[in-house]
């Protein structure tokens, strides 16, 4: 089963996170919000299976396998 659709606040925490591993300075910076709501949505989004913390303390997208036929 697909990870489910981000909404709202996160989605704009996934857009600014981009494609490429993204340090928590850069997501707060990109987004304009609070520490505390920012690691709220990743751990949602970590939880979800969409966002994985890398070494160095960086984000990043997790792409989901794709199903075979």
């Amino acid at each position: 089963m697909p990870p489910p659709v981000a909404v709202g606040a996160a989605a704009s925490v996934l857009a600014a996170l981009g494609h490429a591993p993204t340090t928590l300075d850069q997501l707060l910076e990109r987004t304009q919000f609070e520490l505390s709501q920012v690691n709220a949505i990743l751990l949602e989004l970590e939880l979800a299976g969409t966002v994985a913390r890398a070494p160095g303390n960086v984000y990043e997208r997790i792409t989901p396998p794709t199903p075979r036929a």
